[in-house]
This record gives structure tokens, sequence and C-alpha cells, in this order.
């Protein structure tokens, strides 16, 4: 069995289904490439808690309800650094170069759709790398640390 495979099946026996609704391609291409940029380098844990708390966030009456929405949401629209995701507004355009990956986030991706989340960051909605130690991390109450990511519930 392919190792990323082997690796997925072992990541659903710490997932948990939920009830999953209709997504489209463009969920699908949204979620893919959040996951893409923003844990290529983790593990399939890692890359499964960062898609999770997007779909946190659009089942939060505090974010957009949408995937798009979620991943592209800002309230400063042109500035520099001052988004949600932060590759959003790095100045440099969203191109997935490395096939490879692309291909096996896209697969994980389509795994989270189908209702599939990952328990250890509960109902998280917020994260940061741990290479950074943003003002909002002191708000919010800390759930767990996966690889190079903290992840974080509100406070309410």
């Amino acid at each position: 069995m392919n190792t990323y495979l082997q690796i997925i099946v072992t990541a659903l026996i710490i997932a948990t289904p939920t009830l999953a609704k209709a997504y489209t391609p463009e969920d699908l291409h949204y979620l893919t490439e959040a996951i893409y940029f923003e844990a290529r380098s983790e593990s399939v844990y890692g890359q499964l808690a960062v898609g999770t708390v997007i779909l946190n966030r659009v089942a939060s009456k505090r974010f957009p309800n949408t995937i798009k929405g979620v991943v592209t949401h800002t309230k400063y629209p042109g500035r520099l650094h001052l988004c949600q995701f932060s590759y959003r507004c790095d100045g440099r355009h969203e191109r997935m170069y490395n096939i490879k990956s692309k291909i096996k986030i896209g697969t994980l991706a389509i795994i989270i759709l189908d209702g599939y989340r990952y328990l250890g960051i509960g109902c998280s909605t917020y994260y940061h790398s741990t290479g950074v130690s943003p003002y909002w991390s002191r708000v919010f109450n800390k759930v767990s640390t996966v690889g190079k990511h903290i992840f974080y519930k509100d406070s309410t």
C-alpha cells in the first residue's frame, strides 16, 4: 500500500466523521489550496488539522459560511499580510507547483469534505505556526499543538 495512503488511513482512525454536506469543485479547490500553502510540509495529521479548522470556521457564525469565504476573508483588501491566511496576502501569485503534493493534499481535502475532522483540535477555529507569536494568541484558549502549528478555540 502507498505510504501516504497508509498515513491517511491511520489519520482517519483518529478522525471522526461528521455530517457532511454537498461540496462543490470550488470548495475542493480552496480547501486544497489552503492546506497546500499552510501545511504542505506537515504530516497528514497537521494537514488534516488545518483542514479541520477551515471547516470549523465555515460552521461558525463568526466567519463566512463557505470555504472560499473563509480562505479569502480579510478586513483589509489589498493590504499585505493582513488576512486570515497569510499566503493569500503575501503579494505572491498562488500556484501549486508541486503536483505530487497537490494530488496528495487534494485527496485529503476530499476526505475532509466527506465529513472527517481531526479530533485532536476539537472545535479550534484559529491556529498559527510555532515560529510566530501573534497578539491574538493570548486572547484564545490553546487546544493543541500538531506539528508546527498551535491550535486555539474562542474563549467564549
